[in-house]
């Protein structure tokens, strides 16, 4: 059989986290420098397994949805009950799986500054990064939820542990959330597994590509079919599962706090992380396996979608914190990733892949900014703040490129992706779209509008808030400001390299290589609908 079909890399990259934190957990605690260079190395062996992996992977191949996953390794778990270990790859998980393994090296280049309990933090990180690849490389759902729900624990310990002094209300605050929609995600597995027994899998089946491959199974969920009802317990039960993750109102309530209680070094990578999964699952198993559902649903995700853009630009024009305005950033970034996928044509969700990649390196990005204010001034207060541009004038250029990136300058990683969306909706080709003479009066395009309105809201906010942290007359108390840091500079330097190539080369980074996962995720669709 070929590489492409089959392979135990993605097994191997799953295992070696395991499997390499054993003798990380033997070192001496008061080995701080062996332990991070240990932890960094393995950190690094991960992102090569995956660029191996990526280098394996065969990125010309055609194929229909349900045969385009490669370097796939399944066996049985429980067979009695349906469910199998089965991993696997395409053109939509690949490129998702080396991005958090780059931001998982570079949290951890990030993590240096962890000066206590440096051994249980870099444990717990890479765990973090193991149960992230897991959920993106899962081809069974009950295998999926496992890893989503296995994510949750070290992120737990990593806020309450070493964050600020709220930090233990902010990570039970992140744990119910998370545990509620893993919960959801569970149940709707469960039910999902239910179902498949009525179409003729004897034993039940939660294995992806079978079901896809199923057409009984695919009609089963259809309007005026036996399991219509079915089918939208489990959609929604998923969706509120998968909402808490990108995040979507009205679940979103954990990220403010995360972000301004939990260690900067890990919500570089939690973040993301959680928001990749939670747009990968939506695409993966609602709009895969559950077409028609998310067909007759898209109107209430698109809605979503924009209130969440536009709600979050107005809570971070209110916020003094500088980090918890960032939470409210993501947000809104995130409502472009909902809006993108519910308008389902291809522009607009290649917008939101690109909207999701570019936003887990601006997020990382813009952090890590805030994270070296802080670390000088001891607080995030934007009204404190001011005249650093004069103060740590090496420092300002760097800053001036972050926030550039976070209100989506032209050639940086946010212009593409909610440049594509708001342009695919306006264009109305959506499948919400209205006459071609009422193009502009169209829903879609009224909600493109509004997507457009929200960019707005984003370059107030950010202008606003790099001129009370820049602009003015320089501070006395600023004074001590040491310049960068070597560590800084590791961390800093290969985010902004990230925001640059991926702003300037989207053709070639982002959409070239999620163009045939996305015609495949579309076709069900398109059958459907006749086209």
């Amino acid at each position: 059989m070929s590489i492409y079909a089959s392979s135990s890399i993605l097994t191997c990259l799953i295992a070696l986290p395991l499997v390499g934190s054993l003798p990380l957990a033997l070192l001496p605690g008061s080995r701080i420098r062996l332990i991070r260079t240990a932890s960094l190395m393995l950190l690094a062996g991960m992102l090569a397994i995956g660029i191996a992996a990526a280098y394996l992977f065969n990125w010309s191949a055609a194929g229909t949805y349900h045969t385009a996953m490669q370097l796939q390794q399944r066996m049985p778990f429980l067979p009695s009950v349906g469910m199998y270990y089965h991993v696997g790859v395409d053109n939509l998980s690949m490129p998702l799986v080396l991005l958090v393994l780059a931001l998982a090296l570079i949290a951890g280049l990030a993590g240096l500054e962890i000066q206590q309990e440096a051994k249980r933090f870099y444990i717990l990180l890479i765990f973090l990064a193991a149960a992230a690849i897991g959920s993106l490389v899962s081809l069974d759902l009950m295998l999926f939820a496992v890893f989503v729900q296995l994510g949750v624990i070290p992120c737990y310990f990593l806020i309450a542990l070493w964050g600020k002094q709220r930090s233990q209300t902010a990570a039970m605050k992140f744990a119910l959330f998370q545990s509620l929609g893993s919960a959801l995600i569970f149940v709707g597995v469960m039910v999902m597994l239910s179902a498949t027994r009525r179409v003729g899998f004897q034993h039940g089946c939660l294995d992806i590509p079978l079901l896809l491959h199923n057409s009984k199974f695919l009609t089963f969920f259809k309007p005026g079919q036996a399991g219509a009802g079915t089918g939208e317990l489990i959609f929604f039960l998923i969706f509120a599962g998968l909402a808490t993750r990108l995040p979507t109102l009205p679940l979103h309530l954990w990220i403010p706090d995360t972000l301004a209680e939990g260690v900067t070094s890990m919500t570089m990578l939690l973040i993301p992380a959680n928001a990749i999964i939670g747009a990968y699952g939506i695409l993966r198993i609602l709009l895969g396996l559950l077409p028609y559902d998310f067909l007759v649903n898209h109107l209430p995700l698109a809605i979503l979608g924009v209130a969440g853009i536009i709600y979050g630009g107005l809570c971070a024009l209110a916020q003094t914190d500088l980090k918890r305005l960032l939470g409210y950033w993501v947000i809104s970034q995130a409502g472009y990733v909902l809006l993108g996928i519910a308008m389902l044509n291809k522009l607009t969700l290649e917008g939101a892949m690109a909207q999701i990649m570019g936003l887990s390196v601006a997020t990382g990005l813009t952090l890590w900014i805030a994270q070296i204010i802080e670390h000088r001034a001891h607080h995030c207060d934007l009204n404190r703040l001011g005249g650093l541009a004069r103060q740590m004038p090496g420092f300002f250029g760097a800053s001036a490129l972050g926030m550039a990136t976070a209100l989506g300058m032209p050639g940086l990683c946010l212009f593409a992706g909610p440049m594509m969306i708001i342009l695919g909706a306006i264009g109305a080709h959506g499948m919400l779209a209205g006459p071609p003479a009422a193009t502009i009066w169209s829903l879609p395009a009224m909600m493109g509008v509004l997507a457009a309105v929200g960019m707005v809201l984003t370059t107030a906010y950010i202008l606003w808030t790099f001129e009370r942290i820049y602009l003015g007359s320089p501070k006395p108390e600023f004074h001590h400001f040491s310049p960068l840091l070597l560590a800084e500079r590791l961390v800093l330097l290969p985010l902004i390299a990230g925001a640059i190539i991926l702003g300037m080369l989207p053709e070639i980074l982002l959409i070239k290589p999620l163009s045939p996962a996305v015609t495949a995720l579309l076709e069900p669709i398109w059958r459907t609908l006749g086209h």
